[in-house]
């Protein structure tokens, strides 16, 4: 049975893309140069994730849904 999960993607610092699924915790992440190689190392690292809790007989995460984004103006 395929599950569907919320992927957020930044930009950091440095210019990388950081890929993670909020629902799975901040360890199930991955980056890259590109967004496309993150979110594709990402799927490996999610796959290997829930591997490790089926193995252990954990039960998989359900997605939380949708990620709000906001814009807030703060005087500087």
């Amino acid at each position: 049975m395929n599950q569907r999960y919320t992927v957020v993607v930044e930009r950091d610092e440095e210019g990388y893309y950081v890929a993670y699924v909020p629902s799975l915790g901040p360890g199930v992440a991955a980056q890259a140069r590109t967004r496309v190689l993150a979110v594709s190392r990402l799927r490996s690292v999610v796959q290997s994730y829930i591997g490790a809790l089926k193995e252990e007989g954990m039960p998989i995460p359900k997605d939380t849904g949708p990620v709000t984004v906001a814009t807030l103006e703060i005087a500087a």
